[in-house]
């Protein structure tokens, strides 16, 4: 992995296993691209300092609809881990729940 120092992302090159640690301010949108992130690892992803908020809440439980398994840990650390296989079909009702928030 090399940093790229005239911009605020890494470019990563392939054929190495990556894993660590990512310190991030709790915000709802560092949050939410985390979500989403964690559905492309194939291990255990755990976030710590997540907000408890509505479209935090919305967002897991469309993870969960695709077959993520996530469990609350203690107050604002949020465990995810992937099934075996991903179900790639998510309610059209947890769509228009998302976009309310």
């Amino acid at each position: 992995m090399k940093k790229i120092t005239s911009s605020n992302y890494y470019k990563i090159y392939g054929g190495k296993k990556l894993s660590g640690t990512i310190i991030t301010n709790g915000a709802k949108n560092s949050t939410m691209g985390l979500l989403c992130a964690s559905i492309l690892n194939d291990g255990k992803t755990t976030l710590y300092n997540v907000p408890e908020i509505e479209e935090v809440f919305r967002m897991i439980e469309i993870m969960q609809s695709i077959g993520m398994n996530t469990k609350w840990l203690k107050k604002n650390v949020l465990e995810i881990v992937p099934p075996k296989n991903m179900i790639f079909q998510i309610s059209i009702l947890l769509q228009l729940k998302k976009r309310e928030v």
